[in-house]
């Protein structure tokens, strides 16, 4: 279990954390059949590799934290739908927690940077998730204290010893349920950290119509132990007012998971009415996604720091990547024109007409960051990263192309000469087949070139920037093509050699 502290840490490196939304539908999607009084919790003991696979991808999406499959799987409703013993059931609690855990090692396997912390948050669910009928939503049963501690108690447990990071109390109802739990996370779990979230009756009142200055009023009081507040289960529509007035009574980081606005039916188990993201085109799909981002930014702008969508369609929910800057290199990044300046000289580069954003959590790194991509967008964060670290290592190192003349018969005479007016150097290619016409090619500006002074037939192009320098390098190879003739016999012209740095590592 994280310290306060440690999480803190996180958070703050992140900025924001996204959660992992939605683990029961991405279970339906892929043909599971979740009619049963537990739910999820009937997967992790038949399939647990299928919960793996939905967190892994979760993971891989861009989340921060998995939320593990126990929000059913209470010992309680165990014994009675699986006939397990306590022992077995907090087996099965902590086999959630390995399910999680294992997602993440492959998630880091799969190329996620190891500096960045992937979280797993145990999932505790309310006393109503056991009763199987839509009670988490309505807040109406009555219980006492102690049958509350009773019923909470081993689960948590069991969640702590498998070593969750953190606890994810979710979709309380009621004020005398949140009262009974962190009582109970004082007196028996002290060490133990929670976000705490609720279902509402509306944007200023908790399910069982507790008003929110009263709900804060209790959680403050725990604040060593609570580090997240906020809501989950409710409808989008209800999201953002209620995260924009309880941003208004607390400081405490706030949580916001909402569903997609379809009602639960506690008998058949399934959600009723419309998903705005069903049925749409791939044109609407993506507007859809833009309007969700911009709803996202809305609620982080409001405090919400630990935010998730219920959408099972929307596989790439944040993603991001870091890039290391080193010593004697400034970079500055204003409307996504990115500039960057070392030993060499400076460089710019405009990424307006890609959707992504950057943020310097610290002097020596940036961030690439993209809210609800496609696979397709995703890929270019990778691609934004590349170029940036490419300038980077121009104006430190610089690059450099070497190019071999190849002829059979004809020697190929290459004259060189420096435009006045723009500074641009000129190839020209001389006797290319014995012809009497002259090749010539303009380099890029910011690319130096000259013959080669201990090798025969070689041409050194040098500059800051990659893509100058290659697109030289390919204008030059491309002059000298021969149409008509296949390239694997016909081998006359200039070409690419040897890829390097002007100035090589010591």
């Amino acid at each position: 279990m994280l310290s306060q502290r440690e999480f803190q840490s996180v958070l703050e490196a992140r900025g924001t954390l996204i959660l992992d939304g939605a683990l029961a539908t991405e279970l339906e999607v892929r043909g599971h059949d979740l009619n049963h009084p537990l739910w999820s919790a009937k997967i992790l003991k038949d399939d647990p590799a299928s919960i793996e696979e939905v967190h892994l991808d979760y993971y891989l999406a861009g989340a921060d934290v998995a939320i593990t499959a126990s929000y059913q799987a209470a010992t309680l409703g165990l014994t009675e739908h699986f006939n397990m013993t306590e022992d077995e059931g907090k087996a099965l609690i902590k086999r959630s927690v390995s399910v999680a855990q294992g997602a993440r090692s492959k998630a880091y396997d799969s190329g996620i940077d190891s500096s960045r912390r992937l979280l797993v948050a145990g999932s505790v669910g309310p006393y109503g998730a056991y009763l199987s009928d839509g009670s988490e939503y309505r807040g109406d049963y009555v219980r006492t204290e102690k049958e509350f501690q009773d019923f909470h108690r081993p689960r948590i447990q069991a969640l702590i010893d498998a070593g969750s990071d953190l606890l994810a109390i979710e979709t309380i109802p009621s004020i005398s349920e949140i009262q009974a739990i962190l009582a109970l996370l004082r007196s028996d779990f002290p060490d133990a950290i929670a976000w705490l979230s609720c279902t509402a009756y509306s944007a200023e009142a908790l399910c069982d119509q507790t008003p929110w200055e009263d709900v804060l009023q209790l959680v403050e009081d725990h604040r060593d132990q609570i580090i997240g507040f906020g809501i989950n289960c409710v409808p989008m529509a209800m999201a953002d007012v209620t995260v924009k007035h309880l941003s208004q009574l607390t400081s405490i980081p706030l949580v916001c998971y909402p569903n997609s606005g379809e009602v639960w039916d506690a008998v058949t188990k399934t959600w009723h009415g419309e998903r705005p993201d069903e049925g749409l085109t791939s044109e609407q799909s993506s507007a859809n996604d833009k309007a969700l981002a911009l709803e996202l930014e809305q609620w982080s702008k409001n405090g919400a720091r630990m935010i998730a969508k219920h959408s099972p369609n929307m596989r790439y929910i944040y993603s991001q990547e870091s890039l290391d800057i080193p010593e004697g290199v400034k970079v500055h990044i204003k409307t996504r024109q990115v500039t960057v300046e070392g030993p060499r000289g400076k460089l710019v580069k405009d990424l307006g007409h890609l959707a992504v954003a950057f943020s310097k959590p610290s002097a020596g790194k940036i961030n690439i960051e993209l809210h609800h991509g496609s696979r397709k967008n995703v890929a270019t964060l990778r691609t934004v990263r590349t170029l940036i670290n490419n300038m980077i290592i121009g104006v430190t190192k610089g690059f450099k192309y070497k190019m071999r003349y190849v002829y059979a018969h004809f020697p190929i005479n290459v004259n060189l000469d420096k435009d006045n007016e723009t500074g641009l150097w000129e190839v020209e290619i001389r006797n290319f087949l014995g012809e009497k016409i002259v090749r010539k090619v303009m380099m890029q500006p910011g690319v130096d070139v000259e013959a080669s002074k201990n090798v025969k037939d070689e041409l050194l192009l040098q500059g800051n920037s990659l893509e100058a320098v290659s697109q030289s390098a390919a204008d030059i190879q491309q002059k000298c093509r021969v149409r008509n003739k296949d390239i694997r016999k016909f081998l006359d012209g200039l070409y690419v050699s040897e890829r390097g740095n002007i100035e090589e590592e010591a």
